[in-house]
């Protein structure tokens, strides 16, 4: 059906909302503003075009006020509105079943047919929707009548930009490029595609669906072109791994007379931090400091990060301390950037500055320094920072209480850990894993194999680090059978494909019990190249069982992959020394000093009486 303004029913105009026509659960008529998708200019106000199954869906009478109310209310996500509107429908008692129905519908699929009816006000013929399940598994395009003009609604609509812009916009919340496709040649046919506005919106669109190819059409055809135009097609290059294409638009940018500003620049450090392209980064911090925008807070945090990812910390604390206004954005990028650079001291000395300071952490701050405590092995700090996650209301986060459980395993209490595991309320898949792991690490095997099965019986689908962590448990254990059964279990029961790792735990499970055959038949069975830690699992168990001929087979393949790592040569040496083969011994000593450098001292640390003290070299070194 199609509604024109003329069918205005009278009573809008004498008082809507009187007691012989009430209003629809406090929603009124929309106010008639300029930008309103409901404003008496727009087409969405001169007719609504909706399909029948809409109409029975909502089993109203779809008067226009009730129809312009009620996409205005959902388009802007209004939920308070909306939910006046169903509570004046339950109370009218129209249709009960499929208001609950639509309450407990997805949003993917409610905003989808939503989407549909609005852009049938914009000249497309009412198209018919299809049911839950085809929109979601369905890969085929439309039908075609769903973009064929209704002639008569296009004379009578006044189309802006802006409409367009919305839709645009919806359907990429949607993720829906077919519906961009369509909406895309409505902008042709109506003039509006080469505006700037719109033109960005298409690009961004296409750029966010990662259609590059077409992004890069809509640029090219846009006569006048803004920053915000350049900064979106260069973002789209970014961040679909287009490096040449990217630099190049940066070029060809710079010489259309744009500089560039925070967005454009913080796009392309952050495509150097993620590529580990530290000389490109060095570059385009050279051109930002000549720019004068290092002092940007969305440049400096991705200067920071980039340093840090690219393990050059010395640079990220120098752009940090340079930054004047730091957000609490900034401080967590370098306190990660130290911790995951193994600089744990400093990165809890900036936790401290960042305590006494006017920022507070949020719980990305407080995730990142219980990991650093864990790495550390200092269960002062942990007990410390677990102290003020409890004082400021930060028990609820499910990131720290991951990182608790993690923190508290690695610093030797494995009975804070479990505690900090039963205060979790709704445990997830990673809170149990880190569980098992953390059971794992100890050595509690039937610990850690009965966490996973009650894990199990709560209906939590395990993923590959849970698999691992079980393995593990069973390997150190030697629970072979068990072990194996859980790795045939992940296999065939939940589709998990192993990885290099999950091989080695089954390998290093059977070598340890002795079963070098059948791990070598799961080494051979392997559907990838094994790496250095499957090989280093065997040949560790080969030096146990004296097997001197499967270590020199797997040694070889060692020496390919790992030519200069001493541990490699001292494992099949002291297997030629078990075996009395000192000539072989003669030539891989030989060999070690030609391709290998000096070993790099190993340190032992302990935790004293809230002092660390460290072991290194015969020396004690007592740290508080």
């Amino acid at each position: 059906m199609v509604i024109y303004a003329s069918d205005k029913p009278d009573f809008l105009d004498s008082g809507y909302g009187t007691k012989t026509q009430p209003t629809m659960g406090g929603v009124k008529d929309p106010p008639l503003e300029e930008d309103s998708s409901c404003a008496s200019s727009s087409p969405e106000r001169s007719f609504v075009s909706l399909d029948p199954y809409a109409s029975r869906y909502l089993s109203l009478s779809m008067e226009h006020h009730v129809v312009c109310g009620y996409l205005k209310i959902l388009t802007e996500q209004r939920d308070q509105a909306r939910k006046e509107l169903e509570a004046a429908l339950f109370r009218e008692k129209k249709n009960q079943t499929e208001i609950v129905q639509l309450r407990r519908e997805k949003e993917y699929n409610f905003s989808h047919k939503l989407l549909h009816v609005v852009a049938a006000s914009t000249g497309l013929t009412p198209c018919p929707f299809r049911s839950e399940d085809s929109l979601v598994t369905s890969d085929q395009p439309y039908p075609c009548n769903a973009c064929r003009t209704n002639r008569e609604v296009t004379n009578r609509s006044n189309l802006k930009s802006r409409n367009f812009i919305r839709l645009l916009r919806l359907s990429l919340r949607l993720n829906d490029h077919l519906l961009g496709k369509q909406l895309h040649c409505l902008t042709m046919k109506f003039g509006v595609a080469y505006d700037v506005f719109v033109g960005s919106a298409l690009s961004n669109m296409y750029s966010k669906c990662r259609f590059v190819r077409e992004a890069r059409k809509v640029f090219d055809d846009m006569a006048s072109k803004d920053l915000a135009v350049w900064n979106i097609m260069l973002s789209c290059y970014l961040l679909n791994d287009y490096k040449r294409e990217a630099f190049n638009l940066f070029h060809s940018m710079r010489t259309e007379g744009f500089i560039g500003d925070g967005f454009t620049f913080s796009s392309l450090i952050n495509f150097c931090s993620r590529m580990i392209c530290y000389d490109l980064g060095i570059q385009t911090h050279c051109l930002i400091i000549k720019l004068a925008l290092e002092s940007d807070l969305v440049v400096g945090s991705s200067l920071v990060d980039m340093y840090a990812k690219c393990a050059v910390i010395k640079d990220a604390r120098h752009v940090f301390d340079r930054m004047d206004n730091k957000n609490v954005v900034c401080w967590n990028t370098i306190i990660v950037g130290y911790g995951k650079c193994g600089e744990g001291k400093e990165a809890l000395m900036l936790f401290n500055n960042m305590l006494r300071g006017r920022l507070k952490p949020d719980g990305l701050t407080l995730a990142s320094i219980l990991s650093t405590c864990a790495n550390l092995a200092s269960s002062n700090e942990a007990t410390q920072v677990h102290g003020y996650v409890v004082k400021n209301g930060f028990q609820a986060y499910l990131s720290i209480g991951n990182a608790l459980i993690i923190a508290y395993a690695k610093c030797g209490s494995i009975d804070n850990s479990a505690r900090a595991f039963s205060l979790i309320p709704t445990p997830d898949c990673v809170t149990w894993s880190s569980m098992i792991s953390s059971y794992a690490h100890h050595g509690l095997a039937m610990e850690a194999i009965n966490k996973f099965e009650v894990m199990l019986h709560d209906g939590i689908k395990p993923n590959r680090i849970t698999f691992l962590a079980v393995i593990s448990a069973c390997s150190h254990a030697g629970f072979v059978d068990a072990g194996v059964h859980y790795f045939s279990t992940m296999i065939k029961n939940y589709q998990i494909k192993p990885s290099s790792e999950h091989f080695a735990c089954l390998i290093d499970l059977l070598s340890r019990a002795g079963y070098l055959d059948e791990a070598s038949d799961v080494l051979a069975s392997m559907p990838f190249e094994p790496d250095a830690s499957v090989l280093g699992a065997l040949i560790g168990a080969c030096n146990v069982h004296r097997n001197a001929k499967l270590a020199e087979w797997v040694a070889e393949k060692l020496f390919y992959l790992e030519p200069r790592k001493l541990v490699n040569y001292a494992l099949l040496s002291n297997i030629y020394v078990t075996e009395g083969h000192w000539e072989n011994v003669s030539y891989l000593r030989r060999r070690m000093k030609q391709m290998c450098s000096l070993k790099i001292p190993g340190c032992s640390w302990i935790e004293i009486d809230k002092r660390n003290m460290t072991y290194e070299d015969g020396n004690l070194d007592l740290a508080g």
